[in-house]
């Protein structure tokens, strides 16, 4: 929470679920919001600087008897800490270019007081990789009329004009994290929403930035690049929210709530069959389909089922099994060199050709485009995941059988419905429940409006506990990533490493 620079003084650090000092100081022309914690030298550890009525504060920008150095970043502050009884102590904090303090000096009392201001101030956001999944950040002013996109992170030319295109013109461009870094001192945080390869190294540098990280799925491609973003996560205490949004969706919701009332008993067995009738389209195209980008796309699609069965279930896998093939896309004709992980925008065309007629899929691709997954969860729970990417129709089937009946969706969006049969009889298509779906037409946008609005809030220190736990998004990956190895290895039977 805190620690001394090299010259002994204390470092300034954003934290998560404090006060926030509001202000302006005189020779700043923009408001700016900073959380501030501070570590008491008389005291074991790091004490929050927390700002209530109860505390007295003062704040200085310039050098004065505690001996600090002459520097316009540098300033002091003092506060008794009343409640808990401590000593008055100095403390030091190298503080931002712009501090968010607006001080001035009564000479008669020849105190340094601060001017806080009680009105909410913008939250500025950072989105890093402007592909596809980008326009997440939209969400944020729709939630939040005080917050929006301010920053964009993209290494090439096309990526920082959809960047332009989404966010405005004003939108200040990087080319990479560390540029980020050195010049932004004020986010409220960073949605990562890059290519997989690059989820590890950009959250773990935003974590240690102090910055609220949400980290699109998956987590990670490596089981052990998830684990040390846990251990990243747990060191330095920045808030961590990976973006597996299918769990806000109305058919899970639905699910999940009819399992937990019981409404089928205790789960037994949960199969998914994933449609992915635009896999050609969405996928086969470009560096989603390249083991070295993605590893396989058990990950990039699969890691969205495999949570939501966990999720179901209440239970985590423990070992797998896995079959899967290159089945079609392998011998398409005229394919196309491979973009590396540039942004393209020539995904979706959906042409009317059936699956071995489609054209232009990236030259390079190495990934299987069918695969079937069997998983022993936790308490003897089986479920199975089967995914196909060159079917004509896209949408996902999860049938959950327990003691007292089972469910299944049909359609998994708006106009689709959740069926429940409880009683024994046969070939019964006439459930005795059915519960409609609603949002998400079409796609998942519903759902990314609440899962940003969960991050928000769990960003902003509103809440503690959010409906995706950070071990969950590395469970998904660790499932998926032995489920890879067992396919690619004549279907051996993998245990999954525990975190």
């Amino acid at each position: 929470m805190g620690g001394r620079s090299g010259d002994g003084r204390l470092r300034y650090r954003r934290d998560v679920g404090l006060p926030t000092a509001q202000g302006t100081c005189g020779d700043s022309d923009r408001p700016v919001a900073y959380r501030v914690v501070l570590t008491n030298p008389d005291a074991e550890g790091p004490v929050p600087f927390e700002f209530s009525e109860t505390s007295v504060m003062i704040a200085q920008r310039q050098p004065d008897s505690a001996g600090l150095a002459p520097t316009d970043a540098t300033l002091v502050v003092w506060k008794t800490y009343l409640q808990a009884g401590l000593v008055s102590t100095w403390a030091s904090c190298v503080a931002p270019p712009r501090p968010a303090w607006s001080a001035w000096c009564d000479p008669l009392a020849g105190a340094i007081r601060a001017d806080w201001r009680r009105t909410p101030m913008p939250r500025e956001f950072a989105v890093i990789g402007c592909g596809s999944r980008a326009n997440i950040g939209l969400n944020i002013p729709r939630i939040d009329p005080d917050a929006k996109v301010t920053v964009a992170v993209d290494p090439y030319d096309d990526g920082q004009a959809r960047a332009r295109e989404l966010f405005g013109d004003e939108v200040r461009l990087y080319t990479d994290v560390d540029q980020m870094l050195a010049a932004e001192t004020d986010l409220a945080g960073a949605l990562i929403t890059s290519p997989d390869c690059e989820h590890a190294e950009q959250a773990e540098k935003t974590l240690r930035a102090g910055i609220p990280t949400y980290l699109e799925k998956p987590m990670a491609i490596h089981t052990e690049d998830a684990d040390r973003l846990l251990a990243v996560a747990a060191e330095t205490g920045t808030r961590l929210f990976v973006g597996h949004n299918m769990r806000f969706m109305g058919v899970v919701s639905i699910m999940k709530k009819l399992i937990d009332e019981g409404a089928i008993g205790p789960v037994r067995a949960i199969w998914c069959r994933h449609f992915v009738g635009f896999g050609a389209d969405a996928y086969f195209r470009d560096w989603h389909v390249e083991r070295r980008y993605g590893n396989t796309l058990l990950l990039q699609k699969g890691a969205h089922d495999i949570d939501v069965i966990h999720y179901l279930a209440g239970a985590y896998t423990e070992r797998v099994q896995a079959f899967g093939a290159l089945a079609v896309f392998g011998d398409t004709p005229d394919k196309l060199p491979s973009k590396g992980l540039r942004y393209s925008d020539d995904r979706f065309p959906m042409n009317k050709g059936m699956a071995p007629e489609i054209t232009g899929l990236n030259a390079e691709l190495d990934m299987e485009d069918l695969a079937q997954v069997n998983m022993v969860l936790e308490g003897g729970i089986l479920a199975s995941y089967q995914q196909c990417h060159f079917t004509p129709d896209y949408w996902r089937n999860y049938t959950v059988i327990g003691d007292l009946g089972r469910l299944e969706n049909f359609g998994d969006g708006e106009g689709g419905v959740v069926k429940v049969w409880n009683q024994r009889v046969n070939m019964a298509y006439e459930a005795d429940r059915e519960i409609a779906i609603t949002g998400d037409y079409g796609g998942h946008t519903d759902a990314d409006l609440l899962i940003m609005t969960e991050f928000l809030a769990y960003a902003a220190g509103e809440i503690d506990q959010t409906r995706v736990q950070s071990v969950a998004a590395r469970n998904a990956v660790a499932t998926a990533v032995a489920a890879a190895e067992s396919m690619r290895n004549g279907g051996v039977p993998i245990d999954v490493p525990k975190p």
